[in-house]
């Protein structure tokens, strides 16, 4: 029959509290012997199946099961320690703490404080330190292990002398630290060390006694741990390495009072209140000498916990836990000791599985985890997982201070067979912990190179699951990123880059040609022209980006949601998924054909840091100069260029900025630019590209233009234009060159779920109200800023307004005294009849007039008033009197027109 579940709380008189009757000869299906997190958790999994009636524990604690780990964090916090019943299994999962009540309600029969005097397995009974016999269908071992302890001899007996075991011992030992301001703790392990933080953390001095030459000796190398080392050190944790305890002293005459000091084997001496000790542990198999047994004394188990020898039956005896050593398949089938928490509740659910299923179940399986977190709740928090076993050579990638993140693998044989992070966001854990399992392939070359851990993980992963993939390191991902950091949702954001640099602001590359100062990366990461933090390396590696460098797409599977990725140019290739992809790969610029001899040695084409590097070091060494372009973006360079001297414009344009400027405006500029030391070539193209191909590397020399001439040029810089890089994504729908995308920026294509791909930036075809819905390729710095933005606020905040955008150009050019500033905005869309008013002394302005309201308006040299205004009023399109305009006197009273004053205006 069944009998209601009862926690029986045996005296040293072996009497029952709680009324119940004493037991003599019982008969129980489970008997489960030990009190820990196995325990806690098998009889979790037996209530789940309506069970509970079947399974008694016996545990010697006076104490529920709970979940030890707690016991050298939260439990020595000393404000606000964690206390039973908060930490009862099963809460470290998120499950019901399994309080008295919880044993009651499944029926389930819990003894506390009882010992097991003796275990006859081959009769199938235990007999109880009271007398009680219990005969039992299954016995599972859940005992666990105990302390090692220093001999009394040593002074390991002393009062002030604690054990990092049980509640009971942290229970006696925070008393201890109330007055305690110096402790010694003898260990290096991972309890101890939580424990030293813990203990720090009250402000007491800690010195921490270690005999191996590094902590965690048996895991970490030396390098590994030295990064901890320092971090503890900051800590308020002294360490003592290649240390042994001589003796430790007690107050009194006869030196057996409470301890006061420790004596180290080169006869230093520590002063303390307290002794913390945590020199491993040993299993607690006493009571089962007739199991087989591995190299470490713990029961030797199969692959289904199932022990045998000493003449137990088949299928009766199983062990569980820290106790058991199973066959893990990363060490080749060895029997293993795992002390893992995770291995405690993952074992207990598989005997329940296989005490209850009808059919055999597969091998055990798992992936040994420990974890550690130090100042958890603190603003600096130090929290790393390990995966696997520590076998083979170790690759330690990225660092844990400012909050980054450092990563420790471990390869054998090209293997990953272990992993360790700090800081990790689930998603990491279960990429390490899926890498690890399934020992993938190691590009050590690769990994080697690698310099944070989010470039590692990418590495490591070979497949790697991501919820938003960015693919473009441009202006759009770096706003992007910062979006989602805005949101609290940095973590879940991947980018992907073929650069070799972080997102930077592109308008600012022309700088890097400054003779004087000239700008470089650090300066102008993105945030710098928008006033906010710029986004370092280390920017993106302490707000949990996964920023990959040098990762190039070069295969798209949209139905799978799959991309394949060439990592740093290596042989292998990688596929990601991911849930929503982000195409913001921009443009590329448009090359002169190889054919041509657009390939030479010192012809340079605008549009990457790299390439202005390059050019920047060849102008310093260059004799003639010329610069090959069409368009705005030419003209930048072109003046920064001609700080270094004479430069030569081939323009492959009828006047200058024929797309946009009247021909009266191109020649007032065009005089100016002469004014810099720049002669321009129009109206004639380029034929081909002259080499000296003599040389083993050849390099150009000379143009020659279609009408014969030659242009002398040991130095060619070119900006002839852009195109929309869509290389890998050309199963998505394109118009004007860009990808295709509706007013929330959704991609469409053959394979392509609705709202799993998005495009935002130079490469994405938008439709815009003000071009009344006609898709508009936008090569623009403040399209890409607010594209990224307003994704951000679809994907993370549900906006459901549809993009609006003004298009908007401008150039901030090298104003020299005495010379006309060449500065400029554009706003709108270019319709209509231009007028132009004033002469660029210093200021001009276009403005067109389409169905007698303003389209666009070019301002030169404009007042801060009047550069603040222009954008709204553009955005309104006011009716416009054609004639009042062109007979405004000054570019003021133009604008006056429209409500825009400008005091200083010229």
């Amino acid at each position: 029959c069944r009998a209601a579940g009862r926690v029986l709380q045996q005296s040293s008189s072996s009497s029952a509290c709680c009324g119940a009757i004493p037991m003599r000869d019982h008969n129980v299906m489970i008997l489960v012997v030990g009190g820990g997190v196995s325990a806690g958790y098998l009889a979790a999994a037996v209530a789940e199946r309506g069970n509970g009636y079947a399974l008694r524990i016996i545990s010697d604690e006076d104490v529920l099961p709970y979940e030890r780990p707690t016991l050298t964090k939260a439990a020595l916090w000393k404000e606000n320690p964690m206390r039973l019943p908060s930490f009862l299994t099963t809460v470290g999962t998120r499950g019901t703490a399994q309080s008295k009540e919880w044993y009651k309600d499944h029926g389930i029969e819990i003894i506390l404080n009882t010992r097991i005097a003796s275990v006859d397995v081959s009769a199938r009974s235990v007999v109880t330190s009271d007398g009680d016999r219990i005969q039992y269908k299954h016995l599972v071992i859940a005992t666990g292990c105990t302390s090692i302890k220093i001999p009394p001899e040593v002074g390991g007996d002393l009062p002030g002398v604690h054990y990092i075991r049980s509640y009971k011992s942290i229970m006696a030992l925070y008393q201890d630290l109330k007055v305690c301001e110096n402790a010694v703790i003898v260990g290096g392990g991972q309890y101890a060390l939580e424990a030293a933080v813990s203990i720090a953390a009250w402000g007491v001095n800690v010195d921490v006694v270690v005999k191996e030459p590094n902590i965690m000796h048996d895991v970490w190398p030396a390098t590994l741990a030295s990064i901890f080392e320092d971090d503890f050190r900051s800590r308020n944790v002294t360490f003592y390495f290649s240390a042994n305890i001589r003796k430790i002293f007690g107050a009194g005459q006869t030196g057996g009072g409470f301890v006061k000091c420790v004596e180290l084997d080169d006869g230093q001496l520590l002063n303390t209140d307290v002794v913390i000790v945590d020199l491993g542990s040993k299993c607690n198999t006493g009571l089962f000498e007739g199991l087989d047994r591995a190299e470490n004394n713990s029961i030797k188990v199969n692959s289904q916990f199932l022990a045998s020898g000493g003449g137990a039956a088949e299928g009766s005896v199983y062990a569980i836990g820290d106790v058991a050593s199973f066959p893990l398949h990363l060490h080749e089938g060895k029997h293993v000791r795992c002390e893992s928490v995770e291995h405690a509740r993952k074992s207990a659910f598989y005997i329940a599985e296989a005490i209850f299923s009808k059919k055999p179940l597969p091998p055990y399986h798992c992936v040994p985890n420990y974890y550690s977190r130090i100042n958890e709740d603190d603003t600096d928090p130090l929290l790393w997982h390990f995966y696997g076993v520590a076998r083979g050579d170790v690759l330690t990638v990225g660092c844990i201070k400012q909050k980054q993140q450092l990563g420790a693998f471990w390869v054998k044989g090209n293997k990953c067979v272990g992993a360790l992070i700090t800081n990790g966001t689930s998603l990491q854990l279960q990429q390490i912990r899926d890498s690890v399992e399934k020992q993938r392939t190691v590009n050590v070359a690769a990994l080697q190179e690698a310099t944070t851990l989010q470039e590692a993980m990418v590495i490591l992963t070979g497949l790697i699951s991501r919820k938003y993939v960015v693919v473009g390191g441009g202006m759009a991902a770096g706003y992007l990123a910062k979006a989602f950091v805005d949101a609290g949702k940095g973590h879940e954001l991947c980018i992907l880059t073929d650069e070799k640099v972080v997102p930077y602001e592109r308008p600012d590359l022309v700088s890097i040609l400054n003779k004087v100062n000239p700008g470089r990366l650090s300066s102008f990461f993105t945030g710098a022209n928008t006033g906010e933090p710029l986004q370092s390396k280390d920017w993106y590696a302490m707000n949990n980006i996964s920023l990959c460098l040098r990762h190039r797409v070069v295969a798209t599977d949209f139905a799978s949601k799959k991309l394949t990725l060439n990592v740093r140019n290596q042989n292998e290739e990688q596929v990601m998924t991911y849930q929503k992809l982000i195409v913001a790969t921009g443009c590329a610029a448009v090359r002169f054909p190889d054919s041509m001899g657009g390939d030479l040695n010192g012809i340079h084409y605008i549009r990457q840091y790299d390439d202005m590097l390059r050019l920047y070091e060849d102008v310093k060494q260059a004799r003639n100069v010329v610069l090959v372009m069409r368009g705005y973006i030419g003209l930048d360079v072109a003046e920064t260029l001609a700080t270094w001297g004479p430069v030569t414009v081939v323009l492959l344009e009828r006047q200058l900025m024929s797309r946009m400027w009247p021909q009266e405006v191109a020649t007032r500029y065009e005089k100016e630019y002469v004014m810099r030391g720049i002669t321009f070539r129009t109206s004639t193209m380029v034929k081909r590209f002259i080499g000296n191909f003599h040389r083993e590397s050849p390099r150009v020399t000379c143009i020659e233009m279609e009408d014969g001439a030659r242009i002398e040029a040991d130095v060619v810089a070119v900006s002839i234009g852009s195109r929309p890089q869509c290389g890998p994504f050309h199963a998505l729908r394109t118009d004007s060159g860009g990808i295709l995308v509706d007013s929330f920026f959704q991609a469409t294509g053959e394979g392509v779920d609705p709202g799993s791909v998005y495009a935002i930036g130079d490469v994405a075809a938008i439709p815009l109200p003000i071009r009344n819905g006609i898709p508009c390729q936008m090569e623009q710095a403040t399209n890409a800023i607010s594209s990224a933005r307003h994704l951000a606020k679809i994907l993370l905040l549900r906006e459901t307004a549809p993009y609006e955008h003004l298009p908007h150009l401008h150039s901030s050019t090298v104003n020299k005294p005495g010379r006309v500033p060449l500065d400029w905005v554009f706003y709108g869309v270019k319709r209509g009849t231009p007028v132009v008013v004033g002469k660029l002394n210093p200021q001009l302005i276009i403005i067109w007039i389409h169905e007698g309201r303003i389209s666009a308006v070019f301002l030169a040299a404009g007042s801060p008033s009047a550069l603040a205004a222009l954008p709204s009023t553009v955005r309104a399109r006011p009716c416009a009197d054609e004639d009042a305009i062109k007979q405004s006197r000054t570019v003021s009273e133009a604008l006056e027109l429209f409500g825009i004053w400008t005091p200083n205006a010229a």
